[in-house]
């Protein structure tokens, strides 16, 4: 009984993933449609010796390959879905490969000469790529490759697969009517006569340096064994093909394994021209702009630069940041000029429009730069505002964890009005502040915020988890702004104030004073704490007690989930919090949340129902 069970669940198992593949190659194809369709491309040849059968063979041949061999079995296996249906292969259980082998023996003679050229091509690329040494994988990309083009582009758009011996004999007759091509080639014909290792890559420039407009061209190989070796074989492409250069582009095959990532990549080769010229364009834009807003700045007299001077002085800015600031509206205004080219917006713009069509999947590398892009819209890049040492800003995140290394760490967002956080040139703000409000900062458990919570995006670079801020007033705590000033002085973002450190970096003068005021205020602290401790008797409760004191006199909680736990070093003349900056909000996305949450702190209320009603039931 507990065995037919099993069997039940492993079908159910198996249905479900067969279900997930199949609708994961239908969003495939669709995609693949929509964006052929969007480029006009009405037929795709693929090149490859895999297509090549090398000769006559038997069944045996087959079934004897498939032992052991999972990949070939599921390459095997799409190519009967394709060919063999009208011999009832739907009814062949899939995952058993002497299932398989018993069908392919029995109806042998009855496949089509195309097919079994087929089948015996994905052997024999196999049994020749093992003679080779070729990686495990490498060998997957290469057996699974055209069984899944064929699933992909069939049907979708006229899809012709040919041996390189088929593709020399007439490829400048087939490509000389008015229709548009996708011609992927593979870069390996070892299996056939006066092929080699590279035999794509000279095919490849043959095609290019006919330069057919109505013809899209690149290797499709599984020496790109992922996105860093579709990079990498690229460059090696056009620096062979220099004339070339701006049209060539390399696939891997390991697209093909994992389907959903296979739009991204024939995306990347058929708007490769219109990708080369906008980073053309974008690369003369950036120097043209960066050279107006320098001729801009050369510009200004010496009265103007040390008025803007003085005037970070009074604001609290650091003084070599604050003349630039004319020069960067300059430099974007400029940029903005540039990207508006008509010739460019003639020539290519329409093409990289069509050719968009939706967000496709793109590989690791691919998505995390994807992510990472994502990122920096929302976030300032890590590390740079606690290397620089930059001044307190509204937008910028804390992490709050014990100094005492119990629980798990919580993160808050320093949201509010901007002036009301600069420090003048005397250390202090006007008027004095002396606590803030910060926001809880969560990962997103659920897609969709609702009206409590504003989404973040990627607070962590490594990760993609999405994060929020909730704007209840239940999720927010009140800091001594102190305790967030100390973050500044620090490489790491951790709040301490030691007296003995003297900050080099440079900074604004308003911040140097206010260093020495918060190590004034610390010294009082530790002078304190140490004329107390030694009050303190040794017993059970010592250690909470001096928590207890540390929280006191360091304007701190004892619990991290209430505000900063603190801890004073009376040897070393060290007040540490557990408390450090993370990361910071872009500043207009941070001006945009605080007003999100002032909002909602002044959302209406109503007074409470007078009766509570049951509602009838029909």
């Amino acid at each position: 009984m507990i065995e037919k069970v099993g069997e039940a669940d492993s079908v159910g198992v198996d249905s479900f993933e067969d279900a997930i593949a199949d609708e994961t190659q239908t969003k495939t194809r669709d995609r693949v449609s929509k964006l052929l369709g969007a480029l006009g491309i009405e037929v795709v040849i693929a090149v490859d010796d895999i297509h090549y059968s090398g000769g006559e063979g038997n069944s045996a041949e087959i079934t004897e390959s498939m032992a052991g061999a999972p990949d070939l079995l599921s390459s095997i296996v799409e190519l009967l879905r394709l060919d063999a249906t009208h011999l009832n292969f739907e009814s062949v259980d899939e995952t058993d490969p002497s299932a398989v082998s018993d069908f392919i023996n029995v109806n042998w003679t009855g496949f089509s000469a195309h097919l079994r050229n087929q089948l015996l091509g994905a052997v024999r690329t196999l049994q020749r790529d093992r003679e080779e040494n070729v990686e495990e994988s490498e060998i997957a990309h290469d057996v699974k490759a055209q069984g899944a083009l064929r699933a992909v582009f069939d049907g979708v758009v006229e899809f012709m697969q040919m041996s390189m011996t088929e593709w020399n004999a007439g490829w400048r007759e087939l490509l000389a009517d008015d229709r548009k091509y996708l011609v992927l080639i593979d870069r390996t014909f070892n299996r056939e006569q006066h092929g080699g290792e590279e035999t794509g890559d000279e095919i490849l420039g043959e095609l290019l340096s006919a330069q057919l407009d109505s013809v899209w061209a690149g290797l499709f190989t599984r020496h790109a064994r992922d996105e860093d070796g579709e990079r990498d074989l690229t460059k090696a492409l056009r620096e062979k093909h220099p004339d070339q250069a701006n049209r060539v582009a390399a696939i891997g095959k390991f697209r093909t394994t994992s389907i959903a990532l296979l739009p991204a990549g024939l995306r990347a080769l058929l708007l490769v021209r219109e990708l080369n010229a906008y980073r053309e364009l974008a690369k003369g834009a950036l120097s043209t702009a960066g050279e107006s807003a320098s001729e801009q700045f050369e510009l200004l007299s010496d009265y103007a630069i040390v008025e803007a001077i003085a005037a970070a002085q009074e604001e609290g800015t650091f003084e070599l940041e604050h003349p630039l600031r004319l020069a960067q509206r300059l430099f974007a205004h400029a940029l903005a000029r540039e990207v508006r080219s008509d010739l460019f917006a003639r020539d290519n713009l329409e093409i990289l429009r069509n050719g968009s069509v939706g967000a496709f999947r793109n590989a690791d590398t691919d998505h995390a730069q994807v992510r990472e892009l994502r990122r920096a819209d929302i976030f300032e890049p890590d590390g740079h505002i606690n290397e620089l040492g930059l001044s307190l800003e509204i937008g910028d995140v804390f992490k709050f964890e014990s100094v005492f290394g119990d629980g798990e760490p919580r993160h808050y967002v320093l949201l509010g009005q901007a002036c009301d956080l600069s420090v003048r040139g005397k250390g202090t703000r006007t008027p004095d502040l002396r606590t803030v409000i910060l926001h809880r900062v969560m990962p997103e458990l659920l897609p969709g915020t609702g009206a409590t919570k504003h989404s973040l995006g990627y607070l962590e670079s490594h990760s993609d988890q999405r994060w929020v801020v909730d704007l209840r007033a239940a999720y927010e705590i009140v800091v001594s702004i102190d305790i967030l000033d100390a973050t500044v002085f620090s490489r790491t973002g951790e709040s301490m104030i030691a007296l003995d450190y003297s900050e080099q970096r440079p900074m604004a003068q308003s911040w140097l004073e206010r260093q020495k005021i918060l190590q004034k205020k610390a010294k009082k602290a530790i002078n304190q704490y140490r004329a107390l401790e030694a009050q303190v008797q040794d017993g059970g409760h010592r250690d909470m007690i001096l928590r207890m004191l540390a929280a006191e006199l360091g304007c701190g909680s004892t619990n991290w989930r209430t505000g900063p736990t603190v801890q004073i070093d009376i040897e070393n003349d060290v007040v540490r919090y557990g408390v450090t900056r993370v990361g910071r909000i872009r500043s207009d996305t941070a001006s945009r949340v605080a007003d999100l949450a002032a909002r909602y702190r002044s959302r209406p209320a109503f007074e409470a129902n007078l009766v509570v009603d049951e509602p009838a039931t029909i």
